[in-house]
């Protein structure tokens, strides 16, 4: 009586089968893991704004800026007209810094007295970002992932950007 050793054409099927299972569950996984990342790299990038946002504030007060001023930096003061006021430009206007851009940064005002502001990073239409939310930064640091367009989580997304 002959011994044949080795496995069946059907032990392998099921192993190759279950491997298949696990690569596509694992790509899934690491998918996500990757989209996470980038949302928290460009809450980084944002919060760079926000240092820079206070430390204009620590100079003229508020965060607004009079857009006919000569000085430096261009204060928005008692003597600025309400028609003349802008808003510094953010030092860093995509995340990540480098690389490509998965994320636009933009400036939204606060109050009428200009002393609060939003930045939101809105993902870029055609990027692993594009389905993601928003991420919105006020000026106390408080971070909002995954956010709608007027940040905050009642529902839906932001849409992209391009």
């Amino acid at each position: 009586m002959k011994r044949i050793d080795g496995v069946s054409l059907i032990q392998l099927m099921i192993v190759v089968a279950v491997i298949g299972i696990l690569s596509v569950l694992s790509s899934a996984a690491y998918k996500n893991y990757v989209i996470e990342n980038n949302m928290h790299a460009a809450g980084q990038t944002a919060l760079k704004n926000v240092l820079f946002m206070q430390k204009w504030y620590d100079i003229c007060g508020n965060y607004a800026r009079d857009s006919t001023s000569s000085n430096t930096p261009q204060c928005f003061t008692a003597s600025s007209t309400n028609g003349n006021v802008a808003w510094p430009t953010l030092p860093y206007q995509v995340a990540p810094e480098s690389g490509t851009a998965l994320y636009r940064i933009s400036f939204s005002p606060g109050s009428v007295s200009y002393n609060s502001f939003r930045l939101i990073a809105t993902p870029i239409c055609g990027t692993a970002q594009a389905s993601s939310g928003c991420i919105c930064i006020d000026q106390d640091s408080n971070i909002i992932e995954n956010a709608n367009s007027s940040c905050n989580n009642a529902g839906g997304l932001c849409n992209c950007t391009n």
